[in-house]
């Protein structure tokens, strides 16, 4: 029988060294939920593009925190960097998530600093984004990559609110205690 992971390296292989690039394995739920540094429901309030010396674009947006499940607290603003254009069509890197002014997300996030700058960077590509729906929803938001589901499973799609996978949280930090 064709295991998805067999079935991925399959297609890899035929594919070539492109598919390698967009192939994300996605960490168990508890690994996620309790290695994850800051996990928070965010708005984007602003977001710059800028050009390094040799023509290569950055993306700063600037998030506002709603709401915190780890490591930050609520008000607080943090400048997230992505490496590309997520503006316009000259694009980033596969698998990361465009946000725009006004969106409000649930990220998981690491802090950083980049380029000299104290900034948050997304814990991994293709996953760990979570769009807010007007009903308080959170739904993941898919991403251009193949993903290797872990053995001990993914985290849902969805959650029913943001004080639902807070709640998940607090529980994979006591079931991953050192």
């Amino acid at each position: 029988m064709l295991t998805p992971r067999l079935a991925l390296l399959v297609t890899a292989v035929v594919a070539g060294p492109a598919a390698w690039a967009t192939t994300v394995e996605l960490p168990a739920p508890d690994e996620l939920l309790a290695g994850t540094e800051l996990i928070a429901r965010v708005r984007v309030v602003d977001q710059q593009v800028e050009l390094d010396e040799r023509g290569r674009a950055r993306t700063w947006s600037t998030l506002q925190v709603v709401a915190a499940a780890a490591g930050a607290g609520v008000g607080e603003r943090l400048l997230l960097y992505q490496p590309g254009d997520l503006q316009g069509d000259r694009g980033g890197l596969i698998g990361q998530a465009r946000h725009r002014v006004g969106d409000e997300v649930v990220l998981f996030l690491a802090r950083a600093r980049v380029f000299g700058t104290h900034a948050v960077v997304h814990r991994g590509l293709g996953y760990g984004v979570y769009d807010v729906r007007a009903d308080g929803t959170l739904v993941e938001r898919h991403s251009d990559v193949a993903r290797v589901v872990a053995a001990a499973g993914v985290l849902p799609a969805r959650f029913p609110s943001f004080a639902a996978l807070a709640l998940e949280v607090r529980a994979a930090k006591l079931r991953v205690r050192p």
